[in-house]
């Protein structure tokens, strides 16, 4: 129907919006992939050639590119944003997005606050609950997330939420979520907070795969070292820092790691965080000149 409005009307630039929002739900929650993320570039791109002070379209079109790993031309985008409109939920929810990915958990944490007083009923600030549950502040985490109450997205990060707090019985209570492109990660976490055998772990932790998002690739490394998958979960975690999800402080205190910290291999993949880290806020001070 997006696709229809657009064809009638090809110089209606909400449309086009839309139309670039249903692309990135088809990519990142049906199994869409980066062929429909480029379909959400381009709406939203066409959205902005006709409305170039169209917050939501700029906004989204960023979240794109951090999900894709260009975190600084991000970064700069996302600050222009607040720049223009600091009154503009969207906007700050859209820093924080990118501050999220760099690691800066406090900085992100004060941007998404700033989005929920300007818009405190809007459930698409509910991915703030990642930032809040890598800095171990699990209340937080679950005030974000009812943002959503209800959803499979809600039963779904609830389910990250309370393993990390040791709630296993109540991780299993919560069951399976039906989230398409995270059905395996689930399936997996589910059945170590049931403590089930490890052929049947071990099969599940083979059927994940790389996500084109690097902070899902994030979560399934920590749900493979919660496991047992030690090899796996490092590669994993690889995977997600090279895709710009810096990781750090995060692996440092996230619970779910407690397994392979102590590998020699954990060493270097958090010296990689790191530096992903430095290069980020090496690019940020460089764009601020």
């Amino acid at each position: 129907m997006l696709e229809r409005s657009v064809g009638l009307d090809s110089t209606y630039a909400p449309a086009w919006a839309a139309l670039g929002e249903r692309y990135y739900i088809d990519s990142s929650y049906a199994g869409g992939g980066e062929a429909m993320k480029k379909r959400s570039d381009a709406a939203h791109e066409r959205a902005l050639a006709l409305d170039p002070n169209f917050i939501v379209a700029g906004a989204r079109l960023i979240r794109n590119r951090v999900e894709r790993g260009e975190l600084a031309k991000a970064y700069q985008e996302a600050e222009d944003l607040v720049r223009r409109r600091p009154d503009n939920a969207e906007a700050h929810f859209t820093l924080g997005y990118v501050l999220r990915y760099a690691g800066m958990l406090q900085d992100s944490a004060n941007q998404c606050d700033t989005a929920l007083s300007l818009d405190p009923a809007n459930f698409r600030w509910r991915s703030c609950a990642f930032g809040f549950l890598q800095g171990g502040d699990y209340q937080r985490a679950m005030d974000y997330l009812r943002l959503d109450l209800g959803s499979e997205y809600y039963k779904a990060f609830s389910l990250d939420i309370l393993v990390r707090a040791g709630k296993e019985r109540e991780t299993l209570q919560m069951g399976q979520p039906n989230i398409a492109n995270s059905s395996a990660r689930y399936a997996l976490l589910l059945a170590c907070a049931g403590h089930r055998s490890l052929p049947l772990i071990a099969g599940l932790a083979r059927s994940l795969h790389i996500d084109d998002d690097p902070e899902e690739n994030y979560f399934s490394a920590a749900d493979l070292a919660y496991c047992g998958q030690t090899e796996a979960a490092l590669q994993m975690l690889r995977r997600a820092i090279e895709g710009n999800y810096c990781s750090y402080p995060a692996i440092d205190s996230d619970p779910l790691f407690a397994n392979i910290r102590g590998k020699p291999e954990f060493g270097e993949v958090r010296s990689a965080a790191i530096n992903c880290q430095k290069k980020f806020l090496a690019e940020r001070g460089q764009s601020a000149q």
